[in-house]
């Protein structure tokens, strides 16, 4: 299985070193990959065979030829996404490959590489829905997924982030080293994620749900930190702690009624304003909007 593993992730590496327009002949795929220049042989034939028309081609290296299809993109990046960080994406990837199509393979592939040797990416990142990006250098920690997107966490000016991977149009790895993040503190940063948002602060919040939502909420485990209570009155208060609420309090919004905030007060504010934001969008319209 560890063979496999190794293989999978060496030929879908090659085909982003190709697609991001490196040169490389099969000698230099070899050094590069620290194996024998018959395994780079073997995997070019196993590529063929599964559709991908690439060959050692004089002068030019190892080219490909044809343009690859959506669905050979997200074979390709399902499996290495399952041999370098063993994760199970669905439609996460299928978003990623219809915004970046060929080009999410050298992007995944190079951040990646980054990630497990400890060197610096540069990247262009296009910010909101602005059509320009900018540049900079960053330390690749780990991809997680979260609301149905691939999102990079990374330091950036020594500060944690999350990055859209759809919205990385670029990926360079550089030679510069930097000290990796122990595993306990990333641990740490993903205990207080309600849904996609990483940080250090820590909010102590509590939820009272009324029927139905009392038979969706109790099965489900939430947060690790959660701790549920029965009431008399068939309700049920759950407890946890959060890094953001700003996030619980779109949360709540979007579940509508049945779902009360007991604390803090500051949650209950937000939740108050987003719920009168909302309705201010149907009365500027005219529209009576009633309880």
């Amino acid at each position: 299985m560890k063979d496999i593993r190794k293989k999978i992730k060496r030929q879908t590496e090659l085909l982003g070193l190709i697609f991001s327009g490196k040169k490389i002949d099969i000698p230099e795929a070899a050094y590069h990959f620290k194996c024998e220049q018959i395994t780079i042989k073997r995997d070019l034939s196993e590529l063929r065979a599964n559709g991908i028309d690439i060959h050692s081609s004089g002068k030019k290296g190892i080219v490909i030829d044809n343009s690859l299809t959506k669905e050979q993109i997200q074979d390709l990046l399902f499996s290495y996404f399952s041999s370098a960080v063993n994760k199970q994406y669905d439609k996460a990837l299928r978003l990623l490959v219809s915004k970046q199509k060929e080009k999410s393979i050298p992007i995944i592939t190079t951040l990646q590489k980054g990630m497990e040797e400890n060197k610096k990416v540069i990247i262009d990142y296009q910010r909101n829905e602005s059509k320009n990006s900018y540049k900079c250098e960053i330390d690749p920690i780990m991809f997680f997924q979260s609301s149905g997107k691939w999102r990079l966490l990374a330091r950036d000016e020594e500060i944690l982030k999350q990055f859209l991977v759809d919205k990385i149009s670029s990926a360079e790895l550089t030679k510069k080293k930097f000290h990796k993040i122990p595993k306990e503190e990333i641990d740490q940063l993903f205990e207080g994620s309600f849904r996609s948002w990483i940080g250090s602060e820590k909010h102590k919040v509590k939820l009272r749900f009324y029927p139905p939502w009392v038979k969706r909420i109790k099965p489900n485990q939430m947060m690790e930190t959660q701790v549920i209570t029965e009431n008399e009155d068939s309700s049920i208060d759950l407890e946890m702690t959060v890094n953001s609420l700003s996030e619980v309090a779109g949360w709540i919004v979007s579940r509508g009624k049945g779902v009360e905030v007991i604390e803090p007060k500051t949650l209950r504010d937000e939740v108050i304003k987003l719920a009168g934001e909302t309705l201010a969008n149907y009365n500027k319209r005219g529209n009576k909007v009633t309880a």
